[in-house]
């Protein structure tokens, strides 16, 4: 698979860009080349559509299938606000029909909505810097032809149907974990993190720490746990400068790091697997409650073959250790009373 395209049989194959900067420029030239000889090959036509000069609006993710010769871009105008993030989204079809929307990300719900949309939200995660190019629009463009071959339609890039991108997502990673892929189901985990904590808590990761709602955290994470393995988990948390959130992700108190933890990875495997316990990660003990603290830590340093292993990723599972031994120490204290 190329980070531009996909080439197999069971998907449909598609081309994508972006004009952030000089580099991703290049993106943007490499998928015209590829728009272009797909053509040559005698495919349909598929423009890539690029900034508009003269309405003054920057493209920051462009898309066009050669299959059907649909293309979408989303673009921010000249008044946008950062702080009030709306992007302008404009669909092509084959015959060069564009029909043009606003997409107000704050209001999308990654878990019902539909192509454009997606794109919209997907590409806010990336000027926003809480994810790459890679890690975040790529991501969605990937998804969006996964979906298509699933639905055996490769053929219909449809942008309006409501559909479930975080089941979508989750369907992917669990298909890379049974395929032994744990580099690509540890990338897809990123993504699904980007958009549980972004989209279905509807809350900026730089204010997680001040607006979330501790009570529901541990419900969903501790949910029959006692008051006081409850009460140790917050104060590790508060001690080890960062929070974890309904769905496992740590986020630093500044909201500028988040990792998925094993926690994290733990409650995904139990929810995919039918599990009922997917809430009750640690028990109804305080000697449960450090028997799956010290399997965490021991995950975390014995990580899985192909796992990301690069300086950042260990600094984040650092991190996660140090709140779990923090935890783990408050939680021994209690079994020695």
């Amino acid at each position: 698979m190329s980070i531009y395209g996909i080439g197999t049989t069971s998907h449909q194959t598609s081309w994508y860009g972006s004009e952030k900067t000089a580099g991703k420029a290049a993106e943007g030239n490499f998928a015209k080349r590829a728009a272009q000889a797909a053509q040559a090959a005698g495919r349909v036509t598929a423009t890539l559509h690029g900034a508009d000069e003269s309405s003054g609006d920057t493209a920051i993710f462009m898309s066009a299938d050669p299959v059907n010769g649909s293309s979408v871009s989303v673009y921010k105008t000249p008044d946008f606000d950062r702080e009030n993030p709306v992007y302008k989204v404009k669909i092509w079809d084959k015959t060069g029909h564009v029909t043009e929307r606003m997409v107000d990300v704050s209001k999308v719900d990654p878990k019902n909505c539909d192509t454009a949309e997606f794109y919209a939200f997907t590409a806010g995660l990336k000027e926003s810097g809480k994810g790459s190019f890679e890690d975040t629009v790529l991501k969605a463009a990937v998804a969006k032809a996964a979906k298509n071959a699933e639905q055996k339609n490769a053929g219909a890039w449809s942008f309006s149907d409501k559909t479930d991108w975080v089941k979508t997502v989750k369907d992917m990673m669990q298909s890379e974990y049974s395929c032994g892929d744990l580099r690509g189901y540890m990338e897809w985990k990123k993504f699904l993190g980007f958009l549980e904590e972004d989209g279905l808590e509807g809350q900026d990761r730089s204010n997680a720490a001040a607006g979330r709602d501790a009570t529901r955290v541990l419900d969903s994470l501790a949910q029959h746990a006692p008051e006081e393995v409850r009460q140790a988990f917050l104060e590790a948390e508060k001690e080890t400068g960062g929070i974890i959130t309904v769905f496992g992700l740590w986020i630093s108190n500044d909201g500028k790091q988040s990792y998925m933890t094993q926690m994290g990875v733990e409650r995904f495997v139990r929810w995919y697997n039918g599990d009922f316990n997917e809430s009750d990660l640690l028990g109804t003990t305080v000697g449960s409650a450090i028997n799956a603290v010290k399997k965490w830590i021991y995950e975390v340093d014995h990580p899985l073959s192909g796992q990301p292993s690069g300086a950042e990723e260990k600094k984040l599972m650092a991190m996660e250790r140090a709140f779990y031994v923090s935890f783990l120490e408050k939680l021994k204290k209690l079994s020695d009373r």
